[in-house]
């Protein structure tokens, strides 16, 4: 009779509810035939707030079931008692609570312990899940997933979650057993280790729930087991289910699926980058097509003397998206038109773009509190000849060509005179982009001071002097910076890439990407990004004894000078006055070279 009276209270309790939700619950009355399936909720985790948050979420759940007829769950007050209960007689520690609540639903009558929760995934993202356990057996029977997109709070997400649960749940296997005597010797599917986390499970076409988790109720027999996620290919699979064994589909990674994306620009030329790879370049006016992964984030265009674009990228569950860009032609750093440097010819062996540095007088160094000593004292220097400068870093994609034509070794191979020099391990690091695919525009680093200087000779120049190198980065007006003298600040992630730009990738990014951190004369990539070996030996004390024309430190000392600051290091080091020293057998991610070539 308690239990009867039970019932019809969340029977009432169910059509009230039920009239909320616009569903009208199947009527149960003195007639039924058999008495509904008994549930007991186990109790939520977490702190009182998410409780409380997660409560709205529980009625609407128990709604929906208890409005079918053929449930009803044991009262709030009767499930804390018995929990309590076995927590005080057990005395389990926390970790241990969920055991101790199972042994609290044993001792009631409840067919089902349903445990409900949500967890947060992402900013404004959760997870809504459902554990259906056997009490008497001690066994989990049926788990389910429900990602929540858009919500606001972790109540909003129980309300949206709990609901889309509730009404699966009552086409689980383990309802659907209910009815059928035999459902315990049907087949059984352990879902583990797979990814993304909340992917659906199809046997035959039909959907059995989500993964990871054991699967019960499903056919005997040969079966068409499919996983699927928003925005992954799915995968496929057939397998021999058994009612005397589990079957185990183990360390599935559904890939992310591919996207087209439609790029419409106003001018042609522009770098289409995704995620640091160039994809692909636009043509004006016209669209252009690229094939992407879902999961890619980030879409760039570049092109020199325009201003570069940035478009975020949120493609999962799409299979196409189009972008129409206008990109602005940028007046140059502190008012001065970079289209004014003479950037015009290229190199004949490496096509490298060459940006003539004329001949003439310059500040050099850096002085006051904030220069370090070995950088002064500042002074007047005067370079006799113009030279022509790489407009970029020295890229792999140009390394490579010179390995194929045998000017240059392969990192970890080069030679120094006669004695092959012994690889070193970081030549091999992840942050090295010779070997890794789709780096052929970034700047060629974890090469040593010798493979640089060999690169250039095959291209029919040299490594900059410290001299070159800083005129050429900072032109004849004694500006700190490349660009000019204002600090690059919280948008200096457009002007170069350093160690503060979530998107700059290891190993740099890819060269001339920032076009608002160029060089009066037009060179990239002088601040940030890789730093560049000089062909000087490092002296200390070099600007106090070195010659004001054309000084060049050319001594035995094995140590190297380093200029420009590169992505590993923060804004501080980007200083054009700045240098620092490094072994020359040294290979580093971090360090990379340009070259000059001498004007006729």
């Amino acid at each position: 009779m308690v239990r009867r009276n039970l019932f019809l209270l969340f029977a009432l309790a169910a059509v009230m509810v039920a009239a909320l939700l616009g569903r009208a619950p199947t009527a149960v009355g003195a007639g039924d035939s058999a008495e509904p399936t008994s549930l007991i909720l186990l109790p939520f985790r977490g702190d009182d707030a998410t409780r409380s948050a997660l409560g709205v979420g529980k009625r609407i759940f128990e709604a929906r079931v208890t409005a079918t007829g053929r449930f009803g769950f044991i009262g709030d007050q009767e499930s804390q008692n018995l929990f309590d209960a076995s927590r005080n007689q057990v005395g389990v520690s926390p970790e241990a609570q969920r055991e101790a609540d199972l042994a609290a639903a044993r001792r009631s009558y409840a067919k089902f312990a349903i445990g409900l929760a949500v967890e947060r995934l992402d900013k404004n993202q959760y997870l809504a899940s459902l554990q259906v356990w056997d009490p008497a057996g001690n066994a989990l029977l049926f788990t389910d997933n429900e990602v929540v997109s858009e919500a606001s709070s972790v109540g909003a997400a129980a309300r949206v979650g709990l609901d889309a649960l509730a009404k699966r749940f009552l086409v689980s296997p383990v309802v659907l057993g209910l009815a059928a005597p035999d459902a315990a010797g049907l087949g059984r599917l352990d879902v583990l280790d797979v990814q993304p986390a909340g992917l659906e499970v199809f046997v035959n076409g039909k959907r059995v729930g989500t993964g990871p988790a054991q699967l019960t109720g499903l056919p005997v027999g040969t079966v068409a087991v499919e996983l699927r996620a928003v925005g992954f290919a799915p995968y496929a699979a057939t397998l021999e289910l058994s009612a005397a064994e589990v079957t185990t589909l183990r360390g599935v990674r559904l890939s992310p699926a591919d996207v087209t994306i439609e790029i419409r620009a106003n001018l042609d030329g522009a770098a289409i980058m995704i995620d640091g790879a160039q994809l692909g370049v636009t043509a004006a006016g016209k669209t252009v097509a690229v094939q992407i992964i879902s999961t890619a984030r980030q879409l760039k265009l570049v092109k020199s003397g325009f201003r570069t674009v940035t478009e975020p990228l949120n493609l999962l569950g799409s299979t196409m998206r189009r972008f129409d860009i206008n990109m602005e032609v940028y007046a140059g750093p502190d008012g001065r038109s970079v289209e004014t440097a003479d950037c015009t010819r290229s190199g004949a062996k490496d096509g490298a773009r060459l940006c003539r540095v004329p001949a003439g007088d310059f500040i050099m160094g850096a002085s006051g509190g904030a220069a370090r000593a070995d950088e002064g004292p500042q002074r007047t220097v005067s370079l006799s000849r113009s030279f022509d400068a790489y407009a970029t870093e020295v890229t792999v994609a140009m390394y490579r060509t010179c390995v194929e034509a045998g000017g240059c070794k392969a990192p970890g191979l080069e030679i120094r005179g006669s004695a092959a020099e012994p690889a070193r391990e970081n030549a091999v690091a992840a942050a090295c982009n010779f070997n890794a695919p789709g780096r052929g525009d970034a700047p060629m680093n974890c090469v040593n001071h010798y493979g640089a200087q060999a690169y250039c000779s095959w291209a029919g120049g040299a490594l900059p002097t410290e001299a070159q190198w800083e005129y050429a980065a900072r032109g004849a007006d004694g500006r700190p910076l490349p660009w000019g003298a204002t600090p690059a600040g919280a948008d200096g992630c457009d002007y170069a890439g350093f160690a503060g730009c979530s998107d700059t990738p290891a190993g740099g990014s890819v060269v001339g990407e920032h076009t608002l951190g160029r060089s009066p004369f037009g060179l990239s990539d002088t601040a940030g990004n890789v730093a560049e070996w000089v062909r000087d030996t490092y002296e200390s004390g070099a600007y106090a004894t070195l010659p004001k024309i054309d000084p060049l430190s050319d001594t035995a000392l094995s140590r190297r000078v380093v200029r420009g600051g590169s992505a590993q290091e923060f804004a501080t080091r980007w200083s054009v006055a700045s240098r620092s020293r490094l072994d020359a057998n040294a290979r580093v991610a971090h360090v990379g070279f340009r070259c000059v070539v001498e004007a006729p």
